[in-house]
């Protein structure tokens, strides 16, 4: 058995471990990967029968080990304590910005940022300092100011184009994201005062 070790790049998704290589020795066994595998392999003999959470929850269960037995300078990393990815981030603002006025449902975005809707809540909100539903809400806040600066359009049609259910609930939002009435606010900003 050789000593000599090889750093592998890690290509995997997973991000509850940190590390840059894998050290690995030649010629060596690792009974748990060896029994990892044997769990799985007989998927692939089936696929129409195989259980595809079942592999992935093999795979993960794989990369865990590889990490914390093989990895270079390995750091567990709490999931309470970890945000999103930038690609995770910018998926989650790109469907929240072609929803603002339908509203997307969190389990949605934490599907399409492959997370659990618990899990992703955590993490958008780590991330962005908002929930997903407080980051609509100014989202929208933000557009129905862009529309207020137009003098022609009445409150109510910022309102319901912008995804509030009625004036009232605009006014109410707006209110605590700015700290003043769309009215006052339009007149500060559109030199009506």
């Amino acid at each position: 058995m050789s000593d000599k070790s090889t750093p592998l790049t890690r290509t995997s998704t997973i991000d509850d471990f940190l590390f840059d290589h894998l050290k690995h020795s030649f010629g060596g066994c690792d009974p748990v990967m060896y029994h990892l595998a044997s769990a799985v392999m007989p998927m692939f003999n089936q696929p129409d029968e195989s259980n595809r959470l079942f592999i992935d929850q093999i795979i993960m269960a794989m990369q865990a080990h590889l990490s914390v037995n093989y990895g270079r300078r390995s750091v567990a990393i709490s999931s309470k304590h970890r945000g999103l990815a930038p690609w995770q981030q910018r998926r989650a603002k790109e469907l929240l910005s072609a929803h603002i006025v339908d509203g997307v449902s969190v389990e949605k975005l934490a599907r399409e940022c492959s997370f659990s809707r618990c899990h992703f809540s955590r993490a958008f909100k780590l991330s962005l300092g908002l929930s997903p539903h407080q980051y609509l809400l100014q989202m929208r806040v933000d557009k129905a100011k862009k529309q207020l600066m137009n003098p022609t359009l009445k409150i109510t049609e910022v309102a319901i184009d912008c995804g509030f259910s009625d004036s009232s609930h605009f006014t109410k939002v707006f209110g605590r994201c700015t700290g003043f009435s769309p009215s006052y606010w339009r007149q500060l900003n559109t030199g009506l005062l």
